[in-house]
């Protein structure tokens, strides 16, 4: 079976990950169906290194399963958590929770660590995991990020989310070649026919 391609069009690791749940057909699909396709997704994405890859799929017995159902709980509650950013709406204590629900249960140490110019501390985790790599992304991006540019996709029947980071503000689509062009043609259909029943009624 050919895998969909995953879609890297938000600005954002987070909020890519949210978008591995897209419509097709119009019908919602989930792009990540198994824990081989986490695992493509984190290399794509960049969240995860190949050797951090390859340490993962070394596991025995197998944690992927596991790792695959906490990584889409954590999905669905940031969902719900990015859909209240884009309505406006500011964080609360519940939608930290998910995130903060995994990176409590990591365990590692702190770690002093030599740079070009100097030290920094570091969190070292003992173990890496799926889960906890999206959950460090997101924390990090809400961390820094200008939330109030949380946008989701205005095309019609689009769930997809991103970051607007253009110097207008004004990004409205997932992507231009997608939903902004099939909106634009959309609206010159309407305007034409339009035009026409005015010109029959005239």
């Amino acid at each position: 079976m050919v895998r969909f391609p995953f879609l890297f069009i938000a600005g954002a690791a987070p909020l890519d990950f949210l978008n591995t749940e897209v419509m097709l057909d119009g019908q919602p699909a989930d792009l990540m169906e198994s824990g081989d396709d986490l695992l493509h997704w984190l290399a794509e994405s960049g969240l995860a290194t190949k050797a951090e890859i390859r340490e993962m799929r070394a596991g025995s017995p197998s944690p992927l399963a596991s790792w695959l159902k906490a990584s889409l709980q954590l999905r669905a509650g940031l969902r719900a958590s990015f859909a209240r950013l884009a309505d406006g709406h500011s964080l609360r204590d519940a939608d930290l929770r998910p995130i903060n629900d995994v990176l409590a249960s990591t365990t590692g140490t702190l770690q002093l660590r030599r740079s070009a110019s100097h030290p920094s501390l570091q969190f070292q985790p003992l173990a890496i995991t799926p889960p906890l790599l999206i959950a460090r992304a997101t924390a990090e991006f809400l961390a820094t990020a200008n939330l109030t540019r949380i946008r989701q996709c205005k095309g019609e029947g689009c769930i997809l989310f991103f970051h607007d980071s253009t110097k207008s503000h004004t990004r409205r689509w997932c992507s231009m070649a997608v939903c902004g062009n099939r909106t634009k043609v959309k609206a010159h259909y309407v305007r034409k026919r339009s035009a026409e029943r005015t010109r029959r009624h005239r």
